[in-house]
């Protein structure tokens, strides 16, 4: 267990949690506008849209380094 949870950390940049909620996060904004998001979670639209674009600078940092 912790062996994988260690090597997952290492070869993505992120902890396992973090790493399956970003994908939830991107799979969301694909399936959905980002207004309507932010209707259904009640956060103004810019905060969603800076957390996409925050998770998007992430996975992208990861997975060219």
């Amino acid at each position: 267990k912790y062996y994988f949870l260690r090597k997952f950390k290492t070869l993505t940049g992120m902890t396992v949690h973090s790493y399956i909620v970003n994908k939830r996060l991107i799979k969301a904004c694909a399936d959905n506008d980002i207004a309507e998001l932010a209707t259904a979670l009640n956060i103004p639209a810019d905060k969603v849209q800076d957390a996409v674009n925050n998770v998007i600078k992430q996975l992208n940092k990861n997975q060219f380094s």
